[in-house]
């Protein structure tokens, strides 16, 4: 049930975060029609430095998980039977 719990959470944290950088981006390209950025600058570096900063979460995420697939196929199995 522990483990249910965990996978549950973590799979709603996923769609959550992915739901907001999506409305981030939507709102960064209506700001960016409207013109919004010219007349305030500083919204725009904290916009864009709230994305980059997602992604770069993103990646260090994916790479972890990468590792592990990587390093769970390349260690040979381990014979327990005596």
């Amino acid at each position: 049930m522990k483990n249910y719990s965990l996978t549950l959470s973590v799979i709603l944290a996923s769609l959550l975060m992915i739901v907001g950088f999506g409305w981030i981006v939507f709102d960064y390209f209506q700001d960016m029609k409207a013109g919004r950025y010219k007349q305030e600058p500083l919204v725009w570096v904290i916009e864009l430095g709230v994305m980059l900063g997602y992604c770069y979460l993103v990646y260090r995420l994916f790479q972890h998980r990468f590792i592990q697939v990587k390093q769970a196929k390349i260690q040979p199995a381990v014979n327990t039977r005596k």
